[in-house]
């Protein structure tokens, strides 16, 4: 058995939503059932402790809270805080974080101090997303000159970890060569029993194609502006809340805008839907890519990172090279419905194969990999380890 302590950063406490939150939501029954010893930590609105069996979820009021988002905030001072005091007097075997912000850096110290290794997953092109909203606000000066600072802070971060996790084999081959520790995949998963076809009450013939995510202009929704702007033959909903969406109600008054949604709610608007449409160039991977798949949707992403890889191109889905490759695949799918029932069907079989089981097993696995390598650079002779035992 290990000690290991995972810093998920946030845990949808404030009502947040994205593919960190669902990631180890939806592992925390695994991570109960591995045989492991765990502290789960995450910001929130109060200071609890949830005991799960062997899994504390540990979550984290910021007493000098920083707004980082409309629905997140961060803590430069954790570590001189009760929960912070909590965890540092604490010994681990293995310590991860997903967030390269003050809680990171608590984690860090904390490896340190434990004298284990430090696992620091990588979820969220930072850099890019800076990039983009400087741009935006002040300029391309600033959103380069963002981006160039987001970099630094980000990649020296990443440096300091024993071993990083990347979602999906392109983020993983563009870290490899800018990182010195090794990168790994640790892909994700899907509820395919939550997110399923079989959801669907609808019986109208309007044709809806759904977005779900932030939403923020790193996700190119521009590009559903433009495409939805004057179109008759098929609806948009989006599913989702950020700083672009006043100006996208604005500027698509016809379409619908739901807000945050979770749970059945969501699966409801998956399964009432005809396609999925995800203009991202910034994403790691893309769970809702993975949701809609499940849901029985096919679904247009572009030919940027992640998504693409969930995307078997003219059979689950297609994969657009372009604004115009974008617009000719909505075409097509709203214009021939056999054409979406097929790719639909098809969607939903490859996402049955991404189980959250295996993504469970594939981290517990690289734990032992980061563990046995820090071991044994530690004592590369085979002399007897030094201090703590590693199965306390």
């Amino acid at each position: 058995m290990k000690r290991l302590l995972l810093v998920a950063g946030y845990l949808g406490y404030w009502g947040e939503t994205d593919g960190v939150v669902t990631t180890y939501r939806s592992l925390i029954p695994y991570l109960k059932a591995s045989g492991n010893e765990i502290d789960l930590l995450a910001y929130g609105p109060e200071d609890s402790i949830k005991y799960h069996g062997p899994l504390r979820v540990i979550q984290h009021r910021p007493r000098v809270p920083v707004k980082i988002d409309p629905a997140r905030w961060v803590d430069p001072v954790i570590s001189l805080t009760r929960p912070g005091r909590l965890l540092a007097r604490r010994t681990y075997d293995l310590v991860q974080c997903s967030t390269p912000d003050p809680a990171g850096w608590f984690a860090m110290g904390i490896s340190r101090r434990s004298n284990c290794p430090f696992v620091a997953v990588y979820h969220t092109a930072l850099e890019d997303y800076a990039r983009i909203r400087y741009r935006r606000l002040a300029g391309r000066l600033a959103g380069n000159l963002a981006g160039a600072v987001m970099s630094r802070w980000v990649f020296h971060f990443y440096n300091r970890a024993d071993l990083v996790p990347a979602p999906s084999k392109c983020v993983r081959d563009e870290l490899a060569d800018r990182l010195s520790p090794p990168v790994r995949v640790l892909s994700r998963g899907v509820d395919t029993r939550l997110f399923h076809p079989a959801h669907r009450t609808r019986t109208d013939q309007q044709v809806r194609a759904l977005y779900v995510g932030r939403v923020a202009p790193e996700k190119n929704l521009a590009l559903l502006v433009a495409l939805f702007r004057n179109r008759k033959d098929a609806h948009l909903t989006v599913v989702g809340d950020g700083p672009y969406m006043k100006t996208m109600q604005q500027k698509l008054p016809q379409a619908r805008f739901t807000g945050r949604l979770t749970g059945r709610a969501l699966a409801q608007v998956y399964a009432d839907s005809d396609l999925f449409v995800f203009p991202s160039h910034t994403d790691t991977l893309g769970n809702v890519v993975l949701e809609a798949m499940s849901s029985g949707l096919p679904v247009i992403v572009t030919g940027s990172m992640g998504p693409r890889e969930l995307v078997d191109d003219g059979r689950t889905g297609f994969i657009a090279q372009s604004d115009t490759e974008f617009e000719q695949a909505l075409d097509r799918l709203v214009g021939i419905p056999p054409l979406r029932t097929k790719m639909g069907r098809q969607a939903r079989e490859a996402a049955s194969l991404r189980r959250w089981s295996d993504v469970a097993d594939r981290m517990l696995s690289l734990h032992d990999e980061a563990i046995r390598t820090y071991r044994d650079r530690a004592n590369p002779a085979g002399s007897p380890v030094a201090g703590k035992s590693l199965t306390p």
